[in-house]
């Protein structure tokens, strides 16, 4: 795997850049959904070489849209034609597997087989009746 987007950070960004190639994979954080800082594993950013990046939306739209008249501007027609290729059969949307976090080997093992990959990253259901259980007891 290459490319790692991350929204989330925290635990979450930290096990998705274990998933990165070594010496090409780059993770960009552009989210902290977590609230939680991307713990950078020094085994991982040495030996496997993993470049860290964050992407900021706005600054990006400030440095690269203001020739086009801006985002608001594009974002119309843009729609427009993408469900107009939608409609054509020109833009087929790929079936999405959806695994939990945990099984993110499984997750890629296969993904050249043509689907989009979408991780469940809620607790499991034994760890939440436990938190609600300790919750009732304090």
């Amino acid at each position: 795997v290459k490319l790692c987007l991350d929204a989330v950070g925290g635990k979450v960004g930290t096990m998705l850049s274990l998933c990165l190639s070594e010496g090409v994979g780059t993770h960009v954080t552009y989210g902290g959904l977590s609230r939680e800082a991307v713990q950078i594993r020094a085994g991982t950013a040495i030996f496997s070489d993993i470049e860290y990046k964050g992407f900021w939306l706005t600054r990006w739209m400030k440095n690269n849209l203001a020739a086009c008249g801006g985002i608001m501007d594009m974002r119309p027609n843009m729609m427009r034609e993408l469900l107009e290729m939608v409609r054509l059969g020109n833009l087929v949307l790929s079936e999405t597997k959806l695994f939990h976090l945990t099984d993110y080997a499984a997750a890629f093992k296969d993904v050249t087989k043509g689907y989009k990959v979408a991780f469940d990253c809620r607790e499991d259901e034994e760890e939440e009746e436990e938190k609600g259980e300790d919750e009732v007891e304090e």
